[in-house]
């Protein structure tokens, strides 16, 4: 795993010309902003299903200009930025690759990779057609849409890049890009990757949806910040979420039994009022939570 400081600076020319991305919500505008603000491409182009959004995009200025049709799409386009939903980024790709040069670098920003991968090989990898890096900015919100992108969305944030079977120009590249956006970038393999997203990430929502869904109408009067912190993330578009946990199911399940393990210890803790179990307990999590701040700082 390697992983390097971000680049707070902007190029001091344009990594690229032509910036394609497809996907205009929370994360493809944050893109787009965070390209156009720090000069990472010289022009951006918005591309989706719908063109009542794309155009409001534009006038919002989040994107230059946008297509709906491949057959729109600038022939000097040489990085395309695939921003859907995981369960469509695949489709996307082959829907969108006829069109573009052969130089043109494809990368995503999905939450899982394995299945992605699994979906493309055919198409990337040593042997494949087309330079596909995969890419996941951990950086989001619980609000979805253009109207919430932020151009400093990604500074100081993480983003893992994959780089399994792809050559290194590639994903230096591709590094590059995420960068120049403000992040520092970690290399995993897709294995890797979803392995450890589906304890930081995929695990967390799944925890605030139960915990938010226990909650009785006649309690909410008295749920404090403890309470709204730690179920804040069920507030994410539900319908994401779905194709998020089910691509990454066996991981996500995994991560779900050790958390149900260390939930069956307090429970034993309590009932057998085993207060020394339940400091230790309790402490571990302290501990290690603790750390996460230091580690940032």
């Amino acid at each position: 795993m390697k992983s390097d400081l971000p680049t707070l600076s902007a190029p001091a020319t344009p990594l690229f010309d032509t910036l394609l991305v497809y996907g205009v919500g929370l994360l493809g505008g944050s893109v787009a902003l965070a390209a156009k603000s720090r000069h990472v491409a010289r022009h951006i182009v918005g591309m989706g299903r719908h063109a009542e959004r794309l155009s409001a995009a534009q006038r919002a200025g989040v994107i230059d200009s946008y297509c709906i049709d491949p057959a729109q799409i600038p022939p000097q386009t040489d990085l395309f930025v695939a921003a859907a939903p995981v369960d469509r980024i695949a489709g996307v790709i082959r829907e969108v690759i006829p069109a573009l040069n052969p130089n043109c670098l494809v990368t995503d920003v999905g939450s899982t990779k394995v299945e992605l991968a699994a979906h493309l090989a055919d198409l990337t990898g040593e042997q494949g057609t087309i330079p596909f890096v995969g890419s996941h900015p951990i950086a989001g919100g619980d609000k979805a849409g253009f109207e919430h992108a932020s151009g400093d969305l990604f500074i100081g944030r993480t983003c893992v890049i994959c780089p399994d079977h792809v050559v290194e120009s590639a994903v230096l590249k591709t590094e590059q890009f995420w960068q120049a956006l403000g992040m520092q970038t970690v290399r995993m393999s897709a294995q890797e990757h979803d392995e450890a997203l589906a304890t930081t990430s995929h695990l967390p929502h799944v925890a605030a949806a139960a915990l938010a869904g226990i909650l009785p109408d006649e309690w909410q009067i008295v749920t404090g910040a403890g309470f709204r912190d730690t179920s804040r993330v069920a507030m994410g578009p539900s319908e994401l979420w779905v194709s998020i946990l089910e691509s990454n199911w066996e991981p996500v399940v995994q991560s779900l039994e050790r958390l149900q393990n260390q939930l069956g210890a307090f429970i034993q803790a309590l009932k057998t009022n085993d207060s020394q179990k339940l400091l230790e307990l309790l402490q571990a999590g302290e501990i290690r939570r603790k750390q996460l701040d230091i580690d940032e700082s």
